[in-house]
C-alpha cells in the first residue's frame, strides 16, 4: 500500500463501483429500498472493509464479526 498508494485508492474504487450496481439493480428490482445510493454505498463499503480489516488485523472472535455483520 505504501509502494502503490493509487493500486489501493483503485481497488477501493472498483469495489464500491460493484457494491452501488447491486444496490442500483436492487432498487430497480423492488429488492431494496434506498433513498440514497451514494450515501448508502459508502457507508456499506466502509462497514465491510472495517469488518474484513478487523477479522486479519486484530484477528476478532469471528462470532463476534458474524454478530456486527449480520446488523449490517
Amino acid at each position: 500500500m505504501q509502494d502503490r498508494p493509487h493500486f489501493q485508492i483503485e481497488s477501493l474504487r472498483r469495489e464500491r463501483r460493484a457494491l452501488q450496481r447491486i444496490l442500483k439493480e436492487g432498487v430497480a428490482a423492488g429488492e431494496f429500498q434506498i433513498d440514497n445510493i451514494a450515501h448508502t454505498t459508502t457507508a456499506l463499503h466502509a462497514a465491510t472493509i472495517e469488518i474484513s480489516l478487523r477479522a486479519i488485523i486484530h484477528q476478532s472472535d469471528i462470532d463476534e464479526l458474524e454478530r456486527e455483520l449480520a446488523h449490517v
